[in-house]
Order: C-alpha cells, then sequence, then structure tokens
C-alpha cells in the first residue's frame, strides 16, 4: 500500500560463493541493494512491477524467477469492498424472484480470497511479513429464495467483502500411477516428498491428498518408494492455488529390468522406448563408480535407466519436472526436449553407488532432422534438473563426434555428442519464519539431500523474439527472428452450454507433437486463473492435444463440439470428447469478429491471460455443473452459531462431513438433475427455517468412469453438509448441536428409496427426498453412507467418492455404502 514499506531478499548458495547481487525491475538494472536485500520505503505506485535478482560468480550468472510487486493506493485496505460478478443458472425447473419478475440467472457475487494487507498492518524491515495471513473474503451476505415447482430453498449472496485474518490451505490432490501397454499401473503405497520432507503417501490404489504451505507459486514434488519397487523415482512441478484444491496426475516411468556390467571396464548402451529404433546411446567411462562415501567401486554394478522417449506419448506423460528452463531476465522459457535420461546405480547387496566422472552421449542427428553448423556446432544443449526448483539448468551443446585425432567427422556422419558431468548429491539448506505470537518469531534451518538419482535431458531451447537483448545465440538474421514458441488460450465454462466461466480451479495440459520430426516436442500443465483461462505454453505451428480435470470431480472435462474459434480453425475432439487435438496456426486480430486468435506468440502471454475482450479460445466444460456450497455466513466465519465451520481451515480439529446417495433411472438421467441439500440446527425450542438454517448445497450426481463403457443410468453424488456437535457463538463454545438435513431432487420423477438396513438413521421420508438427523459423538461410517474426516474437506469427499475408508477419486456407485437410492423414471 501507498506509504508502507517492503524488503526484498535473495539469497544464493554454491559453490563458489555469490560475489554480486544485482536487482532487475522489469528487465532494467536497478542501484542499490545491500547483500542481496533490496529496501524500499515510502512505496509510490510507481514502484509495482516485477522484480528479479541476478547472481554472480566466478563461474557464471543465474538469475531468480521474477516476484510482483503491487502498490495499490491508500486506503483502509487492498481488499475491493464490492464482491466480483459471479452468475450461476439455477436449476431446471426453478427461479428466484426480483423486482417483481421471476429470474433463472442470479449473481451469487465473489470474493477473491486473495491475500490482501490493511493500513494497520506495519512491516519491519525483515525478509518476512510479521503480521498473520489476511485474505479479500466475504463480510456480509444475503439470503435469496430459490422457488422450484415442489419446494423451496435459500441461498446466499455476497454483498460485500473485507480483508480479514484467514487460513489459508493449498491442497493437492490426485492419482500417481505408471503406464504399460495402454493400461494403468497404480504406484501403490508410494511416499511423496517436499523439499525432502515427507508430505504424503499413496494408497493401494496410487491415490493421494495433501497440504503445502500457502505462500509460494509453485511446489515440486519428489515421488519414490512405491511398495512393490516398480517404479522409478521421479519429480514433478505443481502450480499452487491459494486456496484451492490442484488436482494433479502423476506418470511415473517403470523401473526397467537392470543392466550389469563391470564397473572397471565401463558400459555403453543404445537407448529407446517401446521397440523403436534407437537413435542415442550413453556411454559410463571405465572406473567412474564409488560407493557412497566416495572410495572406488570395482565390483559389479548393477544400474536402472528410464529414457523418455520423445517419440512416445506415454514417455511425455512420464516427463520429469517441468519442461522448461528460467532465463536471464527471471522468466521461464519452454524447452523442446529430444529425450530424457533419469539411472540410478547399486551394488549387488542393493547399496547405492555414485558416478564421479562426465557421462558422454550420442545421438543421431538424421533421426530428428537436427541441423548442424559449419563448425560441427548443434542447437541441442543437454540440460541437468535442478532438483530445488523442478527446472532445467543447461550444462553442455552437442557437437559433431570427433575422431581420435581431434579432427571433426564428415558433418554427413550427423552423429552428435556431448559430455555432462556428474551430478553432486547436494544437502540443500532451506531456512523459512514464521509468527508464532505478536512478539515471537521462530525461525526454522533445516538440511535435506536433494536426489539418489541422476536427471539428464536433451532440450533445445526455444527461441522467443525480445527486443531488449538476445536469450540465445544464433548465427544468422533469419534464424534471429524465428519465434518457436507460442501460448494457447483455454476457457472452462461451469457446463456444456459454455456461457458462464467456471470460478473453480482446473488443471490443463497441452502436449506439443512435432509432425515433421515425428517426435513430441514438449508437454505444459497450467491451472485456469479467477478469469477462468488458461494460456499454455506450446511450440508455434506444430500439432497440440489439449485435456483438462477439475479437483472437485473425478469425471474428465469434456471439449465443447464448435469452441470459440475463426472458420479456418481446424480441430478433432478425441477420446470420447475429453480432449481436443488441432495445429497450433499462429494468427493476428481478425477485424470482421473483433478478436485475436486462440494461438498467440510467447511474448504475448499476459494479454492471453487477461484479455481487454472475448478473444478466440479453445472451450471445456464439466460433463456435470459443479456444486453450489452456500453457507449462511461466509466460509472463513468461525464465531456465529450458524457456522458451517467452527475451526479455521488450518486447525487439526477441523471436520467436513458428508453422505453419499445414489440415482438410477431406466432411460438416461434427466438433463439437469440437481440434488438439494439443506442443513438445519436443530432445536426443541426452534422451527427449522431461515433462522436456524446453516446453508445449502447444490450439487449434480456423477457416473462411475473407471468402468468401459460408463454406466450412465446409476450415478451417485457425494454431498457436503454441516457437522453435527459444536459451534460458537461469539466466543461462547455450544455442545452436542444435532443437524437436521433435507435431501430433495428438483425433477418430480425421482422419488426416494431407502436402504432397509438405515432405517433407523431416517428421521422420515417423502415423496421428493429423505430428511435425517445427524446427531453429535454418534459414530456413523459408510455402512450408513456417512463419511467424516478431519483436515481438508477433499479428504471426507474423497473418502465418499470410494465408498471405503481409503481415498478416491473414481465414483463408486454401488448402492451398499450410501444413505439410499433416488430411483427416477
Amino acid at each position: 500500500m501507498v506509504g508502507q514499506g517492503v524488503v526484498m531478499c535473495c539469497k544464493a548458495e554454491g559453490q563458489p560463493d555469490p560475489l554480486k547481487y544485482t536487482w532487475i525491475k522489469d528487465g532494467k538494472e536497478l542501484k542499490g541493494g545491500i547483500n542481496g536485500k533490496l529496501h524500499m520505503g515510502n512505496l509510490q505506485e510507481a514502484h509495482s512491477g516485477h522484480y528479479s535478482c541476478r547472481v554472480e560468480t566466478s563461474a557464471g550468472i543465474t538469475t531468480s524467477k521474477m516476484a510482483k510487486l503491487n502498490v495499490q493506493p491508500k486506503a483502509e485496505d487492498t481488499c475491493s469492498g464490492k464482491p466480483d460478478e459471479d452468475l450461476i443458472d439455477l436449476p431446471d425447473g426453478c427461479h428466484a424472484e426480483e423486482n417483481g419478475l421471476k429470474i433463472t440467472r442470479v449473481n451469487i457475487g465473489r470474493c477473491s480470497k486473495k491475500q490482501c494487507v490493511t493500513s494497520a498492518q506495519l512491516n519491519a524491515v525483515t525478509c518476512y511479513d510479521t503480521w498473520p495471513t489476511h485474505c479479500c473474503i466475504v463480510n456480509e451476505t444475503s439470503p435469496l429464495t430459490v422457488n422450484c415447482a415442489r419446494f423451496s430453498y435459500v441461498i446466499s449472496q455476497s454483498i460485500s467483502c473485507k480483508c480479514r485474518e484467514c487460513a489459508t490451505l493449498p491442497q493437492i490432490s490426485g492419482e500417481v500411477y505408471g503406464m504399460q501397454n495402454g493400461t494403468k499401473i497404480p504406484f501403490k503405497s508410494g511416499q511423496i516428498y517436499i523439499k525432502g520432507k515427507l508430505a504424503g503417501e499413496t494408497n493401494e490404489d496410487g491415490f493421494f491428498s495433501l497440504t503445502t504451505s500457502g505462500d509460494v507459486e509453485e511446489v515440486v514434488l519428489s515421488v519414490k518408494n512405491d511398495i512393490e519397487n516398480k517404479f522409478m523415482e521421479t519429480m514433478t512441478t505443481v502450480k499452487i492455488i491459494e486456496d484451492g484444491n490442484v488436482p494433479v496426475k502423476i506418470v511415473v516411468p517403470l523401473k526397467p529390468k537392470p543392466i550389469l556390467f563391470n564397473a572397471n571396464l565401463g558400459h555403453t548402451m543404445t537407448l529407446s522406448s517401446n521397440n523403436l529404433a534407437p537413435f542415442t546411446r550413453v556411454s559410463f567411462p571405465s572406473n567412474s563408480i564409488v560407493t557412497e562415501d566416495g572410495k572406488p567401486f570395482s565390483g559389479i554394478v548393477k544400474t536402472s535407466i528410464h529414457f523418455m522417449d520423445p517419440r512416445n506419448l506415454d514417455d511425455i506423460e512420464a516427463a520429469y519436472g517441468s519442461v522448461s528452463t528460467v532465463g536471464e531476465d527471471g522468466s521461464e522459457i519452454p524447452l523442446e526436449t529430444y529425450g530424457m535420461i533419469n539411472y540410478l546405480f547399486n551394488d549387488d547387496l542393493g547399496n547405492k553407488l555414485k558416478l564421479n566422472s562426465p557421462v558422454l552421449y550420442s545421438i543421431d542427428a538424421s533421426t530428428f532432422n537436427i541441423s548442424i553448423d559449419e563448425d560441427g556446432n548443434s542447437k541441442v544443449y543437454a540440460w541437468v534438473l535442478n532438483m530445488k526448483t523442478g527446472k532445467w539448468v543447461q550444462s553442455n551443446r552437442f557437437q559433431v563426434q570427433t575422431q581420435q585425432t581431434g579432427k571433426r567427422r564428415l558433418l554427413s556422419t550427423a552423429t552428435l555428442e556431448v559430455q555432462v558431468p556428474p551430478q553432486a548429491e547436494i544437502n540443500l539448506k532451506e531456512t523459512y519464519t514464521r509468527l508464532t505470537t505478536e512478539s515471537t518469531i521462530v525461525v526454522y534451518t533445516y538440511y535435506y539431500n536433494a536426489w539418489s538419482s541422476y536427471f539428464h535431458n536433451h532440450d533445445r531451447i526455444v527461441q522467443r523474439f525480445n527486443t531488449r537483448r538476445r536469450l540465445v545465440a544464433v548465427t544468422t538474421r533469419a534464424e534471429r527472428d524465428r519465434d518457436d514458441a507460442c501460448v494457447v488460450a483455454v476457457k472452462v465454462y461451469q457446463d456444456t452450454s459454455f456461457q458462464l466461466p467456471l470460478r473453480y480451479p482446473v488443471t490443463v495440459t497441452a502436449i506439443t507433437y512435432n509432425p515433421s520430426s515425428s517426435k513430441y516436442s514438449g508437454k505444459n500443465t497450467q491451472t485456469t486463473n479467477d478469469k477462468s483461462i488458461a494460456c499454455l505454453t506450446i511450440f508455434c505451428d506444430q500439432n497440440v492435444t489439449l485435456y483438462a480435470q477439475q479437483a472437485q470431480s473425478p469425471v474428465d472435462l469434456v471439449t465443447s463440439n464448435t469452441h470459440s474459434l475463426p472458420v479456418y480453425y481446424s480441430r478433432t475432439n478425441i477420446n470420447r470428447n475429453t480432449g481436443v487435438m488441432f495445429e497450433a496456426i499462429e494468427s493476428s486480430y481478425d477485424p470482421t469478429a473483433g478478436k485475436y486468435s486462440p494461438v498467440r506468440k510467447y511474448e504475448h502471454r499476459s494479454e492471453c491471460l487477461y484479455p481487454r475482450r472475448d478473444d478466440y479460445h479453445f472451450q471445456f466444460a464439466p460433463l456435470v455443473k459443479p456444486e453450489l456450497f452456500s453457507p449462511t455466513y461466509g466460509e472463513e466465519t468461525h464465531d456465529n452459531i450458524l457456522s458451517w465451520y467452527p475451526d479455521p481451515k488450518d486447525k487439526p480439529e477441523r471436520r467436513s462431513c458428508f453422505v453419499k446417495v445414489r440415482v438410477t433411472t431406466t432411460a438416461d438421467i434427466p438433463v439437469g438433475l440437481r440434488l438439494i441439500a439443506k442443513s438445519y440446527q436443530r432445536s426443541s425450542s426452534t422451527a427449522m427455517d431461515e433462522s436456524t438454517l446453516y446453508g445449502t448445497v447444490d450439487i449434480g450426481p456423477i457416473p462411475d468412469m473407471s468402468i468401459t463403457p460408463a454406466n450412465f443410468r446409476e450415478r451417485a453424488a457425494c454431498i457436503e453438509y454441516r457437522c453435527a456437535g459444536v459451534a460458537f457463538n461469539d466466543k461462547e463454545l455450544v455442545r452436542n448441536l444435532t443437524t437436521q438435513v433435507f435431501i430433495t431432487a428438483t425433477n418430480s420423477r425421482c422419488r426416494f428409496k431407502p436402504r432397509p438396513v438405515n432405517m433407523e438413521l431416517y428421521d422420515r421420508t417423502f415423496s421428493d427426498g429423505i430428511s435425517f438427523a445427524a446427531m453429535a459423538n454418534r459414530n456413523y461410517g459408510p455402512v450408513y453412507g456417512i463419511y467424516i474426516a478431519n483436515g481438508p474437506k477433499d479428504t471426507a469427499r474423497n473418502l465418499c467418492f470410494a465408498g471405503s475408508s481409503r481415498v478416491s477419486n473414481i465414483m463408486k456407485t454401488d448402492e451398499s455404502r450410501t444413505l439410499g437410492t433416488f430411483e427416477c423414471t
């Protein structure tokens, strides 16, 4: 905020020690900054911009990723008091009233939940905030009555937002598996690490859910140690949503059959996958293997080598890290891959061994038409994976193979080679701070070993146009003007009418294929922003495949039949309309339509993310419209007797409760069928009306997509209700509260059929639905169709999906673990 101060901090570690720190703002060097700290007081709006730090040593230069500083005009806080517009369509057959008119589309309002600051917050001259996290969250709500043919219910409209103390708890959940002949192999009981600390584990089906820090934009997940020892170690980067659940699918390479060689003799082997013709080989020198304590090893080496062949789609799906690097200005630059290699060494007893000499790689340039200049140089480099950032770091350039005389062979041999120094096992140091009280700041420092495997990559850095400086070495003007990197715009909608944007986060993936060289060039995954847009890095004029997945639903999103595209833009929907393929033709402004192309040059990525008009884009939407969770009071309000959650998100005692119901039909499930669940605070002295309403959930049933073909006539829904137990009336704790839950189908042709074993749970059944009383301290379980868990709500939701005590993102629809069935005719 204007008038406040900030300190930016940059710290680098390595050998040799850093000699010089330089700060950069919007591409221009700044004067000032001491020992990696940039102090700025009495901030003005002109200080807003993108900052990065460049570190120099005698060995070279590296640049940090960019940090954005946004200085707001002086005010009470940086949160706009007016909610953003958030339009929703009411269920079929339902309406609200506004100015005497019946309306079916309403604005429920939306507060951004982004972090904010107030004028009362004063930051000390430190590298961290000395105040608790504040977010722009709901301050006031207003009830809106929705009338349906046979019943009515109430939803909440946000009417004001405020910067208030909050708890952010980003969650990552998903599936870890390998691919073998088109079949998924679950990564059973494996471990997932973040910064060397165990963050989560997969279950027997390969599913996991974990929470992470809300003060980072990206985390690196290290996946290893499956119980069956079938898989290689791998790592992936995940973009974090401040207060949301990021869905991920992690494809892990299957461990190949070990290769044995004599350490004294070394070993050379060709590399390929899927019975494709080899085009590269790797050579481990003689006497290059040592024990973990650095002593020479002279026995038989057992090595496991996984080669990611760029011609194989399954391999591209399992690419290590993000296929990108960080440029000199701190921005992310995509790489075009020519293969990745991961290898580890053991002796015959399973003890780990290390490599202490350079590895020699050779590739056949003719396989992918790699150009070579007159000096024998190519544009392909070897890269080493940075274990801390998940980004690739450039090593040495591939050159034409040399003869023993030292002379280069004729260019017609088209064999390129490079030597890559061994990767040192570095103990990475992490220091972070946490405010425990208003006066106590605790500093944590810990060390962790980066990795036990070696990751190498053969990539060509993508060229992008930049008027200030070139980021790659080029030789001719034509090459300097080339621009390989593009971005493609994808927008996600609430339903398949493709009218209203979906505000929940969705993960979108783009895989690029180069038909001229018959290989996949790269993979990029992004999460939609607050405008429901994702802009994915691709390669211009190559073939691209897009697909998307959503955190709250185990069903893949589907594509539009038409998309929002120029008339000349050809595309093909694939995999039962869950993906789309197209050629990435970059074009500019269409004056007739007043729109820009869905594919733009990489330097226009910001205009792609936040367009000033409704530009062309590819379209995705859920098969079933996501739930509408509508508590009477904001989710961050915990001290009202009708608060949905009495505990903040970061408290271990925070609980979430779900009930599972089944929906069946003899024909297709009625389009637009929704289940409406109302949670009331039950009391013998007060009626169950708006004055005792905790909130409402509007949700649609989904099928079991693990079955082929899927049975769309049998579905289920996991419906959140307000947990029974305690509430706070201001600061007074109220115990033993009972929650009364009513569940109704919006379609008049649906009738609830009770399960005989659940008769003791039902409070009453009625023609349109079911009501039951959730009692405090009652030991419910899956046998009743009730799922309760501490921690993030998606933990309980995923238990409900699975219908068991193991989390899953696959909806199981068998009746045995449900409250009962809505039978629709």
